[in-house]
């Protein structure tokens, strides 16, 4: 029964100290490790795609072109491959360059003639795994005509790439563009070359502040989790103190016993018969 108030001031403070403690766990949780966000989002590190990725993320993406303009729109897809140094333009030119049949070469004007009627004039750009890129305007963005939807393309000298059944089986052989799929509201769906992509408008300033808010609050977090543990230990310390101050065991609870003892009502009980008391 003699411990029961401090095992009580145990729980207590037990509990006032865990409780903070249990919040910065939470805290840490929710704060990006240093080293991760550097890699996620550094411009210095990444490749164009993970920032355009990261981007994305954020909300409409806004790209940086050769030309010196930005385009901008909601991120659908990221398609071809994005891993290979050569450039698809240049991948394509080679597989073109051995084909015993014309195709399109990059630039070339064509006209697209669609299932519903409407045909889509411009440079020849390349292709997706579905569509033929199609730069219809000047804004170096191409338009997608999509395979399912072509009944024919023809060259400036008419139908010169044959019947477009066997101009589509051909071309979805040939190697791929490495495009950003942009929607961009009632313009539909435009293409971005990866020659044409510059840089990632805001990702390279949200890297920099991004890696040092993660390091200071993680900084931060780990001091007040090492503070609270060093007051927990010398709570604790503190309470032993106290309690074997106000509460003797072993050889002092032995003289109560036998002497009885003390209170502010009544004095010390009477030594018993036989006892030498002490000078």
């Amino acid at each position: 029964m003699a411990n029961t108030p401090k095992r009580a001031w145990r729980d207590r403070l037990g509990a006032a100290v865990c409780l903070p403690a249990a919040l910065c766990s939470v805290l840490i949780g929710l704060v990006p490790a240093p080293v991760h966000a550097a890699r996620s989002i550094s411009s210095a590190t990444l490749d164009l795609q993970r920032q355009i990725q990261y981007a994305a993320r954020q909300g409409p993406v806004t790209l940086l072109l050769v030309e010196g303009l930005p385009i901008s729109g909601r991120l659908s897809a990221l398609l071809g491959d994005w891993s290979d140094s050569t450039s698809a333009e240049d991948r394509y030119e080679a597989w073109r360059a051995a084909q015993t049949v014309r195709a399109p070469r990059a630039d070339e004007r064509i006209a697209v003639v669609m299932n519903d009627g409407d045909t889509l004039r411009g440079a020849f750009e390349g292709v997706t795994g579905n569509a033929i890129a199609l730069r219809t305007t000047t804004s170096f963005a191409a338009t997608p005509a999509y395979f399912a939807r072509v009944q024919q393309v023809l060259g400036d000298e008419g139908e010169v790439f044959g019947p477009w059944a066997e101009l589509r089986a051909r071309l979805a052989e040939a190697p791929e563009l490495a495009v950003v799929s942009l929607t961009r509201g009632v313009a539909g769906t435009v293409l971005v070359s990866r020659t044409r992509i510059v840089d990632v408008e805001g990702v390279g300033a949200a890297s920099s502040s991004s890696a040092a808010n993660g390091d200071i609050a993680l900084v931060l977090v780990i001091g007040v989790i090492a503070a609270l543990i060093v007051c927990a230990v010398q709570v604790d310390n503190t309470i032993d103190d106290i309690f074997t101050c106000g509460a003797p065991k072993g050889s002092a609870n032995a003289r109560d016993r036998q002497f009885g003892r003390a209170t502010l009502g009544a004095p010390p009980a009477a030594w018993p018969r036989g006892t030498i008391r002490r000078p």
